[in-house]
Formats: C-alpha cells, structure tokens, sequence
C-alpha cells in the first residue's frame, strides 16, 4: 500500500506527452513508451510537488482506486518511485537541440539515368560537415556498382552510410559481407524489390542486413509515417520538440542532380553538376522550413506521438505547409490506426 505521506519522483527521463485522447509517457532512456490515460498526464502535472495523500484528497472516493492503480502501473513501469520527501535532487532534462554540424544527414537518389560525380560529392558533404548519408537506389546496381560509389566516400568524414538497394541475385550473403567489412562505416544495407521480407545481423552481430519486398521504384515511395519508425531516444525527441523531424540539416539530391531540402520536394536550389551543396545550403530560402516543428503542424500538434515520430513536408492532406502528412494514417482524436 501506498503511503499517503509519501511523494511520487517521476524520472526526469521518463516524460509525459499529452494527445487530444489519450497521451504516453516516453522513457528516452530505455527507448520506450507506454500508453496512458489522460487524466494521468493531467495529475501528474498539477499535484507534482504534493503528496499522495494530498492527491487522493482532491478527488472523490470512488476515484481512489484509480488512482492508486495509476501509481502501481508508473512503479511497475520503472518511470519513477516513492520516497517519504520530495527529491529535489530531480532537475528536468534540457532538450534544446542543436549540433555544430552545417548539414547532419544527406541523402542520395539513384535511377538509371543518373550520372553523379560522387566523388565531388563527398568533398562538399565534408565541407558541410555532415556526418550521415543515404544512398537510395531505384536502378539494377552490381555490388561492384556498389563498391565503386562508396570507394568514393572512403576517405571522408561521414560517420553513418546506409545505402538501400535494389535486390538482385548478385548480392548474396558473402558478396554483403565483403562489402560490410570494406566499408566500415554502413550501420544498415537495405534491399527493396526482394522476393521476400526478413533481416539479419552481420560481422560481428552488428550490422542489420534488410531485406523488403516492396517495390521501390522511385522518391514518392517516401514520406509514410508508421508506428514502426517511431524512435524513441533523448536526440529524437529534443530534435522534433524543436525542429522539423524530417528536414532538420538535411540536403538531398535527386535522381536528375538537383540539390533539394528532400528528394520529393518540388523546390530545387540548383544542379549538383552547377551548384555547389555549399551554395543551396546558403540560399536565404533553404532552411525555411527547419523550424517547422510538430507543434505548428495541422493534426500533429495534438498527436500523442509527435516527438518520436518523423515527419513529411512533400506530401501533404491539404496541400498546405502546415498540413498534416498525408501517408499518416494515424487520427489522434479516435486514437485509431485508420
């Protein structure tokens, strides 16, 4: 039983996010989250430096049990515990967001009609300072196809590269380990178009090897938003409380060389064969839409999920900036998968 004198400490990693019809709390540490009432968002805000029995008082009777059985399932959940005085030792986390990177993440479209020099693309992703890239190809590519393009970014700051290819028989499972092993730098290789879906981990159980059957033929394959992209981590969640959880310090370059914020994004701020990366990235217009948090979107600013979810600004329900995305299939006010 719980006592009423004692005080409820949430963890200052464990934070409530409250929706139109129900809310979560996201544990950044653990990686997790965990469906609530609420109510419970509600108590936990109002009475957070009272204790239990203070709580308790300040609702009817027959809400006790409720009550009591929140507290149970926060314990149980390990988002926080009772002591007999507040812990003032609790500070909240500072989630501003920022990175001293110009440019974070690029990504790379591929078809085949595509001539990138990529050679000179990775001399001007490392004066961006970016340490990301994706490599999406649409296009039949051999793995020596493959080694020829990343043998151009051998030598350059990148810390992450995923490429995501189109499947072929070529590419069978010691062909990926070769390429793993020369190319330290790929966290994940994913291959679209394949006969079946199921991923694995290699060398040294450290890469994931993914194998989907979709069909991806082109850029507008992009922008879907699935509970299965939710991630949950303290850089994720400070990164979409602030700024745009798509298009923050992103550069992209399309199949046909044009420099955009995105590849499905209409606007482009010149071709890569003319332009430099360096100068679409100071176009007064580029980081336009950085800012645009969850918060100032149409329907996601009253999504439980807003902070652990990623985000589209190509493909849009209303056609407006701040529309929500419409491959979101998610409605916050029936809290239904629809």
């Amino acid at each position: 039983m719980i006592e009423r004198s004692s005080y409820f400490n949430l963890f200052a990693n464990c934070i409530p996010v409250k929706g139109a019809r129900r809310s979560i709390i996201c544990d950044l540490q653990n990686g997790v989250f965990e469906l609530i009432p609420n109510s419970l968002v509600d108590i936990l805000e109002e009475y957070r430096s009272k204790n239990f029995g203070n709580i308790l008082d300040s609702f009817e009777e027959n809400s006790h049990d409720t009550i009591y059985e929140y507290f149970y399932f926060m314990v149980k959940k390990g988002f926080g515990y009772f002591s007999k005085q507040l812990d003032l030792g609790f500070i909240d986390l500072e989630l501003d967001f920022d990175t001293p990177e110009k440019i974070s993440n690029c990504i790379i479209d591929i078809d085949s009609f595509s001539n990138h020099d990529f050679g000179k693309i990775a001399l001007e992703l490392d004066q961006l300072d970016c340490k990301a890239l994706q490599i999406r190809s649409y296009a039949d590519l051999s793995p020596q196809d493959l080694l020829k393009i990343l043998e151009e970014f051998k030598l350059s700051g990148l810390r992450d590269i995923q490429p995501i290819v189109k499947y072929n028989k070529s590419f069978h499972r010691k062909q990926i380990v070769s390429i793993l092993n020369k190319h330290q730098r790929i966290s994940q290789i994913t291959f679209h178009s394949a006969p079946k879906r199921y991923s694995y981990k290699e060398v040294l159980d450290s890469i994931w090897v993914v194998f989907t059957d979709k069909n991806i033929t082109s850029a507008d394959e992009c922008g879907c938003i699935s509970s299965s992209y939710f991630v949950i981590n303290l850089p994720m969640f400070s990164e979409s409380l602030n700024f745009n959880s798509c298009l923050n310090k992103k550069i992209s370059i399309d199949a046909g060389g044009n420099i955009k914020n995105c590849p499905t994004m209409k606007r482009s701020y010149g071709n890569i064969s003319e332009t430099s990366m360096l100068e679409a990235y100071a176009d007064k217009d580029f980081k336009s839409m950085w800012n645009i948090n969850k918060d100032k979107i149409e329907v996601c600013k009253d999504c439980e999920f807003r902070y652990i979810c990623t985000d589209c600004r190509a493909f849009l329900e209303a056609g407006k900036l701040y529309s929500k995305p419409i491959k979101c299939n998610y409605n916050p006010y029936t809290a239904v998968w629809e």
